[in-house]
């Protein structure tokens, strides 16, 4: 075990556990979880999305857009 927390630790790897019947566990580092939480806040409102997008959009297009007020 302590050898599969490492990988996931220090190498940033997603360990996956299959069990019979389905019942199937993940295991991810908390730097990871941390992250999947972040997002799932910051997606949580759709106006804030859109915010988000518009945001990665500017800057993939490299074109500063002006602010209104």
């Amino acid at each position: 075990m302590n050898c599969l927390l490492h990988q996931v630790c220090e190498n940033d790897e997603t360990i996956f556990i299959s069990k019979e019947g389905g019942k199937n566990a993940v295991i991810i580092s908390e730097r990871e979880y941390n992250s999947l939480l972040e997002t799932i806040y910051l997606t949580s409102s759709a106006k804030n999305t859109e915010r988000l997008l518009d945001s990665v959009n500017e800057l993939e297009s490299n074109s500063p857009r002006s602010e209104t007020t």
